[in-house]
């Protein structure tokens, strides 16, 4: 559905849709508790376990240093900045800032927080909710993903970035769900391809009861 929603949007700029994914049908429920009996999440098979997220992680370290020693001179003038975007990023943000000091580049890392508006006529699909401490201005930033689906948060950051004075911004994930892009964005680092299935584990802040698990699973819904 979210390739011919991107076909749509290019042959038809001026219609106003929006996809609703499964995260939306569940707050629609959880809404109107009236309807279907709400299910629960069971956990189903790993997907990635602790010791390939951990190796895949050290080996973007070595790519993003790669990357960073082929920035022009003026820009490695300037310590980085590895910012995480929300909540679900955190996991994925520590290790690979640790990974990436390791390997000898100081790195500053920090996290901003999106948020998508719930009411009808607001127009505006993302917004800023928290902005950096750090500044941005005139630095190199890497922004960090647990998943990259639609392309659409990414997108809007970049261009957040760029607007407040950052010299250069590269997408780097941890899971990239390609299959549901609408947005092509650039991505500089990409870990793993992420299944057409719910995720959860390593940080992923969809199920909060998972969040701690040192793995990323898939997760199944039971009716209760």
């Amino acid at each position: 559905k979210n390739r011919k929603f991107r076909l749509l949007r290019q042959h038809y700029p001026n219609v106003n849709v929006r996809i609703l994914y499964l995260r939306d049908f569940e707050r629609l429920r959880r809404t109107y508790r009236n309807g279907p009996a709400l299910s629960r999440p069971v956990l189903g098979d790993i997907v990635y376990d602790g010791k390939q997220l951990d190796h895949r992680i050290e080996e973007l370290a070595a790519d993003y240093s790669d990357l960073w020693a082929g920035k022009p001179t003026e820009e490695r003038a300037v310590r980085p900045l590895l910012l995480g975007v929300g909540r679900g990023s955190r996991t994925f943000l520590e290790a690979m800032s640790t990974h990436v000091r390791a390997r000898g580049v100081a790195v500053d890392q920090d996290s901003i927080l999106l948020t998508t508006p719930d009411t009808p006529e607001n127009t505006r699909r993302v917004r800023v909710e928290r902005t950096p401490h750090t500044s941005v201005i005139n630095r190199p930033v890497t922004v960090v993903q647990e998943v990259l689906s639609s392309g659409l948060g990414a997108a809007y950051v970049q261009a957040w970035l760029l607007k407040h004075g950052a010299t250069s911004v590269d997408i780097c994930t941890l899971l990239d769900r390609d299959v549901a892009r609408v947005l092509d964005v650039p991505v500089a680092l990409r870990g793993f391809a992420a299944p057409d299935v719910t995720l959860a584990g390593f940080g992923l802040s969809r199920w909060d009861e998972f969040r701690d698990l040192p793995h990323v699973a898939q997760v199944m819904a039971e009716e209760v």
